[in-house]
């Protein structure tokens, strides 16, 4: 698992990390999470992004992957935040589901500061998003009839 190490500055009342770069990839159709990742793809970037490429229509799921080690004492609270992502995301940290979301257009954030683990310990981050025919009919994802191609992904940055 790739992954960064984020250093907290105890002197700062916010601190705000960007987790955007080349997350792994893995193409699914099973709502467990796999065991490998195959395939890179960045952050922000859809699933046609990655490489090596693969069938992405074939897949009714497809689950990004980071880790994130953060060293000093970790702040009161803490939220992943994912500026965009399409089609339906749930998000785990370190094995525990922390949420889900149909939004495609909007920020979505999550409380996390339960499930992290500081002291220079590795933190996994996992977000699998959905497929356009998965979203419930309440979905706001919108019907463009000129566009013939929807692309499942995170398109927006993520932050810690």
């Amino acid at each position: 698992m790739n992954g960064s190490s984020l250093r907290i500055n105890p002197h700062s009342p916010r601190n705000s990390f960007l987790l955007n770069g080349s997350w792994e990839l893995s193409p699914s159709s099973s709502d467990r999470k796999p065991e490998t990742f195959l395939h890179r793809v960045p952050v922000p970037g859809v699933v046609d992004c990655a490489y090596p490429p693969y069938a992405w229509k074939d897949s009714r799921f497809h689950w990004y992957r980071t880790g994130v080690q953060i060293d000093g004492d970790l702040p009161s609270v803490a939220f992943l935040r994912i500026g965009q992502s399409q089609f339906g995301t749930d998000v785990w940290v370190n094995g525990e589901h922390v949420g889900s979301n149909i939004s495609c257009y909007t920020s979505q954030e999550y409380r996390v500061r339960p499930l992290l683990q500081s002291s220079g310990k590795s933190n996994e981050i996992v977000i699998r998003v959905g497929v356009k025919e998965n979203l419930p009919n309440t979905s706001a994802v919108g019907k463009d009839q000129e566009k013939q191609i929807y692309t499942p992904g995170i398109w927006g940055d993520v932050w810690l």
